[in-house]
This record gives structure tokens, C-alpha cells and sequence, in this order.
């Protein structure tokens, strides 16, 4: 009887692991071409302007620029 008294409490004190699991989907579509040089940056409006520093595989600093088209 103690036996069962200790697992119920040992149960209802540890919570069950659970498990997270995400899904995503993402669709790209490519409408025009676009010339990408630092006039066309420049002619961009600045809300769809980001600049981003990522580090390549030797883990130096790269600018990333990037113009969002909606």
C-alpha cells in the first residue's frame, strides 16, 4: 500500500515530457529579375532596405543586403 502511495505521488509530481514539434512552409516566387548593384540599393525605398552581417564558413563578417519586393 505505501508502494502505491509513493508512485501516484512521484507521478502526479513530475510532470510528462512532452515533445515540441513545428512545421513550416514557405513559397517563393520569383516575379522579375532585379539588377542588383549599389545604384539600385540607393533608388530602393528605406522601409524595404535591410542590411544584415552574417559570418561565412571561415567566420568572418559578410554585409548582407537585402530588398524585400512585395
Amino acid at each position: 500500500m505505501l508502494l502505491f502511495i509513493a508512485n501516484t505521488a512521484v507521478a502526479t509530481l513530475s510532470p510528462p515530457s512532452a515533445r515540441a514539434q513545428a512545421q513550416a512552409t514557405a513559397t517563393i516566387r520569383i516575379e522579375r529579375p532585379a539588377i542588383a548593384n549599389s545604384a539600385e540599393w540607393d533608388r530602393a525605398p528605406r522601409a524595404s532596405r535591410k542590411e544584415v552581417i552574417r559570418r561565412d564558413e571561415r567566420g568572418r563578417p559578410v554585409l548582407l543586403r537585402l530588398i524585400e519586393h512585395q
